[in-house]
């Protein structure tokens, strides 16, 4: 059993998460240079970025674009490109499609520390698409509080009644985050796999 405490980086989580259960195959949708999938240690990676960057992407091509064309399962899923909330929405129902029976998603930029972070060029707004997806969700959902914040979707563990809280949700707006942070996000230091 593996245990994942304190402020660690998207790639030591991914890692162990690959690590800990087996995991042959990862898909990182946003790798813009490349800088966490070249950390990543897995069989089989895959990354989709349509940027004009030094890293050449396995695909280079919109997200929306590779999941038309797709084929493959992946057991782990790393979100980090266009941050907008329709963009991830969509991007999290595209991964679930994608993702292996007991497969993870994570969610990079659901936990914008401030206000100016909800610019474009910062987390924007991916905290609502991960928030609107746990209160629909029937699987684990929560946010590892590091990294600006990464919210996990592990589809091999079932919804926790603290998540039945988000049944009914307001207007997203970044006030509300800031008054309901912890319950919203569920927000977590620790991880048991």
């Amino acid at each position: 059993m593996a245990r994942i405490m304190g402020d660690i980086s998207r790639d030591v989580l991914i890692n162990t998460y690959i690590q800990a259960r087996g995991y042959q195959s990862y898909l990182e949708l946003g790798t813009c240079l490349g800088e966490t999938f070249d950390k990543i240690q897995c069989v089989h990676k895959v990354s989709v970025d349509n940027g004009d960057y030094p890293f050449k992407p396995t695909y280079n091509m919109t997200t929306n674009h590779f999941f038309a064309q797709n084929k493959e399962k992946f057991d782990l899923i790393f979100i980090d490109a266009n941050h907008e909330e329709s963009f991830v929405w969509r991007d999290i129902h595209n991964s679930l499609k994608a993702l292996t029976k007991g497969g993870v998603i994570i969610c990079h930029d659901c936990n914008p520390p401030t206000l100016r972070y909800e610019q474009k060029d910062l987390c924007w707004t991916a905290w609502r698409a991960f928030v609107r997806y746990r209160a629909a969700s029937s699987y684990r959902t929560f946010c590892y509080d590091s990294d600006f914040g990464l919210g996990i979707i592990d589809t091999s563990q079932k919804k926790s009644t603290e998540q039945s809280i988000l049944k009914l949700l307001p207007i997203l707006s970044y006030e509300w985050l800031q008054h309901n942070r912890n319950v919203v996000l569920g927000l977590t230091k620790e991880v048991i796999l």
